[in-house]
């Protein structure tokens, strides 16, 4: 068990490692792994347990986060042309009084395939969330740099939700919340 207390970034976070030799031009990644029964407590929750912006062919399963951030983070942000996951499975991801279980975020990586199998919260803002691909600002008009997704054919399934009052919401987050229940928010500080 991992007991934080809030802070910054993930507990674990695979992502790409660059060999320095120039003419080597060599990239390496997690690759064929197994991680499981991993639980951490009172996480930071803009972040969580597990991050991953690199890996290939590794599995998960009995992941848990209790008291902030996001249990999997399958946001490849970091790692530039060289992030991206592929062939990544999971099994019995679960968040409570946190943020989401679940986090998908491609920004400009180009993922492979992504198969989650058994998603729960209690008391969380969410129970999976997605957002969309990009190409950074900085990046437009660079060929190299394609809006960020994941293979047709990933999946999430098997999700429950149980409701609850103590869940992590950002400030941003605020506007999801509804009214009757923004008297009942604690404030982390």
């Amino acid at each position: 068990m991992i007991r934080d207390s809030y802070t910054t970034y993930c507990a674990v976070v695979f992502t790409i490692s660059k060999e320095e030799n120039a003419h080597l031009k060599e990239v390496y990644r997690p690759t064929d792994g197994l991680v499981k029964n991993l639980e951490s407590v009172k996480s930071s929750p803009g972040y969580g347990l597990v991050q991953m912006h690199a890996g290939e062919k590794i599995h998960f399963e009995n992941l848990k986060a209790i008291g902030g951030g996001v249990t999997f983070r399958l946001e490849t942000g970091a790692g530039g042309l060289h992030a991206g996951i592929h062939d990544i499975t999971a099994k019995n991801i679960y968040c409570e009084n946190g943020s989401s279980a679940v986090l998908m975020g491609p920004h400009t990586a180009q993922n492979g395939m992504v198969s989650i199998n058994g998603v729960t919260v209690k008391s969380c803002s969410w129970a999976v969330t997605m957002g969309p691909g990009f190409i950074e600002e900085r990046n437009k008009g660079d060929e190299r740099f394609k809006t960020g997704s994941f293979a047709d054919g990933s999946t999430v399934k098997n999700i429950h939700a149980i409701f609850g009052t103590n869940a992590a919401v950002s400030l941003k987050g605020l506007e999801n919340v509804p009214e009757l229940y923004l008297k009942m928010l604690r404030i982390d500080e």
